[in-house]
């Protein structure tokens, strides 16, 4: 008894089960689910088409969806927000297609060009075996005016970076678990753990960059909330906004580093434009509007950039 017709043998939609939901076939695609009627192993132009389409937005929808986001300041939210939708790609999908080639032009930027996370200082040469080594001085005795060394107690740290607390406390067991291990290892081989850092910090960063997505809608949706927007449109104009942020740094960073600073200048006056756009109101409450979102902003990168700092080197 055949239950399913071969994969590689067409046969006609009309009377058959649809093979992902077990709906009935009408048409060349299935009324419920959506899937095509005729399924069979893909080719590699079709497996490249598929994935292409599907996973970094390479369609014709991209190139109408790159007219309005580049040359029209909120106007693709204003299209989304007003139900034309499937005609541009997702703000979302958006997004990632265009922060993943962000990401990988970043990776793929020589050292010269890629910014540099921290500056490991060389070691000093080490002295001759004819140089002349003169005894340690003994140490000096303590007056009785001289203040005494910190109690155990607290955590504190001398300048060969040795942490001293007392034994048994939380403090102590965190520091013993997580801060001693990794400030031994950077006193060992502090050019290893930079390298280590930093490749850590590449692997994340877009991760990072997802998540101050939400942020920045919150910024904005505090700063408009007289116009009781729902927050999906505001996380959708921080979708649009940071993709062209995402498209113009791609463009300038590699090239030179006087574009990268225009460029900074010209993401500022894009979003401003485009709050002008989307939410509307008087030119310069949009201005003040947009100072205290960048400025906003530009502390919560702050913040979290300490916060992820911490945890590449905790880790």
């Amino acid at each position: 008894m055949v239950l399913f017709t071969p994969m590689n043998e067409p046969s006609t939609i009309n009377n058959q089960a649809c093979r992902n939901c077990g709906s009935k076939l009408t048409g060349a695609y299935c009324a419920n689910c959506g899937q095509q009627a005729v399924v069979h192993p893909p080719s590699v132009s079709e497996f490249l088409h598929e994935f292409v389409t599907h996973h970094v937005a390479f369609e014709g929808t991209l190139w109408r969806t790159l007219g309005l986001l580049l040359f029209h300041p909120g106007a693709l939210t204003n299209e989304y927000v007003e139900g034309r939708r499937r005609r541009y790609i997702a703000p979302f999908r958006l997004y990632i297609t265009v922060s993943f080639i962000f990401f990988l032009i970043h990776h793929g930027l020589d050292d010269g060009k890629r910014p540099q996370l921290f500056e490991v200082s060389k070691p000093p040469p080490a002295t001759s075996p004819s140089s002349e080594i003169t005894p340690p001085s003994p140490p000096a005795k303590k007056s009785a005016t001289e203040p005494m060394a910190p109690e155990k107690g607290t955590a504190e740290m001398n300048d060969d970076f040795n942490i001293e607390c007392e034994a048994g406390t939380a403090l102590c067991a965190g520091v013993d678990r997580y801060v001693r291990p990794r400030i031994k290892a950077w006193k060992e081989n502090p050019a290893a753990e930079s390298r280590h850092m930093i490749e850590r910090a590449g692997n994340d960063l877009p991760y990072v960059a997802m998540l101050m997505v939400p942020v920045f809608a919150m910024l904005t949706a505090l700063a408009y909330r007289s116009r009781r927007r729902y927050y999906g449109e505001h996380l959708v104009f921080a979708f649009h906004v940071q993709s062209f942020w995402f498209i113009l740094f791609t463009l300038a960073t590699p090239l030179s580093k006087s574009l990268s600073d225009l460029a900074f200048f010209i993401a500022l006056g894009y979003t401003t434009v485009a709050l002008q756009r989307t939410f509307h109101g008087r030119r310069w409450f949009t201005v003040l509007r947009s100072a205290f979102i960048h400025l906003s902003y530009f502390i919560c990168l702050v913040i979290g950039a300490a916060i992820f700092a911490l945890f590449l080197f905790l880790t």
